[in-house]
């Protein structure tokens, strides 16, 4: 399960970030950052875009007026959304190509996470299995089903799916460890503080291969049956991008130590290596094939959210500390 807490410490950036447009660096001249909108009144508003429906509309959250909020771009146009009635801090976590917002929102007076969906003009809170007392919507795929996670009183976590058509009756998972991202098929990518990264389709574990040279694999995200991730071992204990074409075919990414997002025609986002840091540059690749790096505006760094099938990368770019969020942020070729 996602710790809430750590999305939800957004800091204001003093430092502006310029127009809407800024121009591609010279290394990547294939690639454009364009500045998202902010809310009227609200010039200095920063947050996380984790979210595209791959039409170019994208969603989020932003911290305004000391809460976090839901927030969505359509067409270029900014929404506020709040957060669901009853609860104060929100995080969007996922979006499918209908549209739909998966998050987790913190309850008035507990504090118990609460998962929900925005779905057209209203959230919906999704309902928790019996014996569990919050939980967290952390994955949407363009079917609907919905992957999360819940947590009892014991405090023990187990990953759970709102499946698509019964919303209302969500499924536990029997399998170790947590849910991270779910297939437009329905497979399930899980991951285990003790247990490796596996895939979980039809009530079967399925090993994800360890790419020769490497002892230990961190998977991220799933799509279109190819999953991304990283490897690490003794010799090489930063890390090496991986692109898993099949569970059994993984192909190291040329100059990467990371990987975070990819879409369904194979179009990765991660990092490449830099000694001081694991903050290396923003860059794409194509399959395992480089692609260019992603372009920031001057003084700042950046971090992805999502990738479209549009091709669009969104997320955000700061001077600050990445996990504080920043300036909503969209990069797209030209």
């Amino acid at each position: 399960m996602r710790v809430v807490s750590t999305m939800l410490a957004i800091a204001a950036l003093t430092a502006s970030v310029g127009a809407i447009a800024v121009p591609a660096a010279a290394q990547s001249p294939q690639w454009q950052v364009h500045l998202l909108p902010l809310p009227d009144g609200h010039p200095d508003a920063t947050g996380f875009v984790t979210g595209t429906d791959g039409r170019g509309n994208y969603s989020g959250m932003l911290a305004i007026e000391g809460r976090s909020v839901v927030v969505t771009w359509t067409r270029s146009r900014v929404t506020v959304w709040g957060t669901p009635e009853g609860t104060n801090f929100a995080a969007v976590w996922d979006q499918n190509k209908a549209g739909t917002v998966t998050g987790t929102a913190l309850a008035d007076g507990s504090g118990e996470s609460v998962p929900f969906l925005l779905d057209g003009p209203s959230f919906r809170v999704l309902p928790l299995p019996a014996g569990y007392s919050e939980g967290s919507a952390d994955a949407i795929n363009n079917r609907g089903d919905v992957l999360g996670a819940v947590t009892g009183s014991d405090g023990q976590s187990k990953p759970v799916v709102w499946w698509a058509g019964r919303l209302d009756r969500p499924e536990l998972l029997d399998v170790p460890g947590w849910g991270l991202d779910i297939d437009d098929d329905g497979t399930i990518l899980v991951d285990g503080l003790n247990e490796p990264s596996r895939l979980f389709r039809d009530g079967k574990l399925i090993d994800l291969a360890v790419p020769a040279g490497y002892d230990h694999i961190y998977a991220h995200q799933i799509k279109n049956g190819m999953v991304i991730g990283h490897a690490s071992s003794p010799a090489q204990p930063a890390g090496q991008g991986i692109l898993w074409r099949t569970p059994s075919d993984p192909w190291p990414l040329q100059g990467s130590e990371s990987t975070s997002h990819l879409n369904r025609f194979g179009l990765v986002v991660g990092r490449e290596p830099i000694p001081t840091s694991h903050n290396g540059p923003l860059a794409t690749w194509w399959g395992p094939n480089f692609a260019g790096r992603l372009p920031m505006p001057a003084g700042h760094n950046g971090s992805a959210g999502a990738v479209g099938e549009d091709g669009a990368i969104v997320g955000w770019v700061s001077t600050g500390p990445l996990d504080e969020g920043g300036r909503p942020a969209v990069w797209r070729l030209f």
